[in-house]
């Protein structure tokens, strides 16, 4: 993922350190009946002056950058299309699991597939001898990735792939699903190529996007309700009717 760290330090506005100036002026301190809202604000601007002084934070003259980098705030060139005075900020740009895993490891996808080419699992599969000299792009179609979760740092990524097979009887399309085993290990990613299948098993495992976000069914929403239901509530709850009358369930 590709993103700019965006840090500022605290500041006090300087409109707080105005009203701390003008409170210890002679002519500052208004009267009880004379209190206003605008007093109020101004007293706690300068409680928070006082604050800052005493932890030595910088005084900025805008206030409104609350949020935002002020050296990123203002922008000062009139060529590109945000007009001047305009803010502009740089955010994280999200890159998906499955644009990582074919910009880094198309070439390891292509040596996998010409692997299994030359020690004839793709002719006993399709029970044909392959007459393909080399899977290259020409050849060989990467469609898209599935990915599954084995635990917090594990998941598993099926590779589905459309080859351009050639045999004696001529040429056809065939597909198969590439099995690797990705993980995250501090730092660092492995993958590892498992397997190549037509078909692939992962009922246990739940379903995640291609940000590794889980996806829940309402299926899946529905059991876990149903056992949050049995594990702490006595009895077994069936009826609609009757959980509707119960109260708030507060887990532990």
């Amino acid at each position: 993922m590709k993103s700019t760290v965006l840090y500022r330090k605290p500041y006090v506005c300087n409109a707080a350190k105005n009203a701390k100036n003008a409170k210890n002026t002679k002519n500052a301190k208004p009267s009880m009946q004379h209190r206003t809202d605008e007093n109020m604000w101004q007293t706690e601007q300068v409680e928070q002056a006082i604050q800052a002084e005493q932890w030595n934070l910088p005084v900025e003259d805008d206030c409104s950058c609350s949020f935002i980098a002020r050296s990123i705030q203002e922008n000062k060139d009139t060529t590109n299309d945000v007009p001047k005075g305009k803010r502009k900020v740089t955010v994280s740009d999200p890159v998906s699991m499955k644009k990582y895993l074919f910009d880094n490891y198309r070439v390891a996808m292509y040596t996998f597939m010409n692997r299994c080419r030359r020690n004839g699992t793709i002719s006993n599969m399709i029970g044909q001898r392959v007459l393909n000299g080399v899977f290259n792009h020409e050849v060989v179609n990467l469609k898209d990735i599935t990915f599954w979760r084995i635990d917090r740092e594990n998941f598993w990524a099926d590779i589905s792939v459309e080859l351009k097979i050639l045999t004696r009887t001529g040429s056809f399309p065939w597909n198969c699903i590439i099995e690797t085993w990705c993980s995250f290990e501090g730092d660092d990613f492995f993958i590892s190529f498992e397997d190549l299948s037509t078909s692939v098993d992962r009922r246990g495992f739940d379903l995640l996007s291609p940000f590794l976000v889980p996806y829940f069914t309402s299926q899946k929403v529905d059991e876990i309700t149903q056992d949050l239901l049995y594990r702490y509530i006595m009895g077994n709850i069936c009826g609609c009717r009757r959980r509707q009358t119960l109260r708030p369930i507060v887990c532990p």
